[in-house]
């Protein structure tokens, strides 16, 4: 494959992660105005109120961490919508978040356990989307030729 064909296969995979980062907070804000909510602010309200009435910063901590990723992955969607190389390393500060609070970049699959998916298989698939994604972001953009250097144009 030519540089020039590299480089829109590598776009259209930035632009796939983006918009699919995009369609989950999407899918997230119109779930949360739906139920009654204001996404973020209800979470962490419920946060602080699950805190206050046991004690434990968890529920709060956890709160923020979610909010936190939310709207990391606002700047991630745009900036990979828009094909910028920052995005990829937004994404990859992303990926520990992503494990520890169960929100796959396949966003769909976080909504498969509603139609009696296996939790386990769940956990694969969801394993598997984060590898595709790092892949597709960052692993295939070596070159062949075991130079070890990006096939971009080094900007």
């Amino acid at each position: 494959m030519s540089k020039g064909m590299g480089r829109v296969a590598d776009n259209r995979w930035m632009m796939l992660w983006g918009a699919m980062d995009l369609a989950a907070l999407l899918l997230y804000a119109v779930s949360s105005v739906y139920q009654g909510g204001i996404p973020v602010a209800h979470d962490i309200a419920s946060g602080m109120a699950i805190q206050q009435r046991h004690g434990s910063m968890l529920p709060l901590l956890v709160s923020i961490l979610d909010a936190t990723l939310l709207l990391s992955m606002l700047l991630s969607g745009i900036l990979l919508v828009k094909r910028s190389r920052l995005g990829r390393y937004v994404v990859i500060a992303q990926l520990p978040f992503r494990i520890l609070l169960v929100m796959p970049s396949v966003f769909f699959l976080a909504h498969m356990g509603w139609a009696g998916f296996s939790p386990a298989l769940l956990m694969v698939l969801m394993a598997l989307g984060e590898l595709l994604k790092l892949w597709s972001l960052w692993g295939k953009r070596r070159r062949s030729d075991g130079s070890g250097r990006d096939g971009g144009s080094g900007q």
